[in-house]
């Protein structure tokens, strides 16, 4: 119950902040933007983007499982980490882009 609770609290702040930063870089950012109006990012009614929530669990789920790893070296460890989290957080973001 408590991992369903830290998931459920990293999906709403995930969701809501990725909502938010998206929605000042399309304001204040995007070239696609000339009239500099307020556009809203998400499909879904309120400040939500899943996208970002989604991707923020997995991203904890990921680094939980660090303890498991086989690497000898703490650096090497945090760099295999790294570049776990940014392949995972790409194929996240190319699925999204397809659907």
């Amino acid at each position: 119950m408590n991992t369903f609770l830290v998931l459920a609290f990293l999906f709403f702040i995930g969701s809501t902040f990725g909502w938010v930063l998206e929605l000042f870089y399309r304001r204040f950012f995007s070239r696609n933007n000339k009239e500099r109006k307020w556009i809203n990012p998400g499909f879904c009614t309120g400040p939500y983007l899943p996208l970002y929530g989604s991707g923020l669990c997995l991203l904890y789920l990921i680094a939980s499982t660090e303890k498991y790893y086989f690497l000898k070296s703490p650096l090497i460890n945090k760099l295999f980490l790294f570049f776990t989290m940014a392949v995972f957080m790409t194929l996240i973001e190319y699925i999204a882009g397809i659907i």
